[in-house]
């Protein structure tokens, strides 16, 4: 299953389920409005797209054509942080993934 965001007058933009071969999707905002949402509520929302996927492969579900060029981020920049701070020394990033505060001379 292949998921998409394209740009619409909100910031989110709509979540679309796209096909295989990248040349049709399907509105799915009955659904779920935005990939947060999808995210957020995955266990009853997974399955209903999943279902909504093999129906664009299938030619039963109504698609229209897929350009990519009308793709947005799939998340806003809101729901997606910085993994580290942008000026930090080099000895240090180690201790982030490990999660342990570093410790200077």
């Amino acid at each position: 299953m292949k998921l998409a965001t394209l740009k619409d007058s909100t910031h989110d933009g709509k979540l679309v389920v796209v096909s295989k071969d990248l040349t049709r999707c399907s509105e799915v905002g009955h659904i779920a409005r935005t990939l947060q949402a999808a995210l957020d509520d995955w266990t009853h929302v997974g399955p209903r797209l999943a279902r909504v996927a093999i129906g664009v492969e299938t030619g039963s579900q109504p698609t229209m054509r897929f350009h990519e060029h009308d793709a947005a981020s799939p998340l806003p920049a809101r729901f997606s942080g910085p993994v580290a701070p942008a000026v930090l020394p080099a000895p240090a990033i180690p201790f982030l993934w490990r999660r342990a505060p570093p410790s200077f001379p």
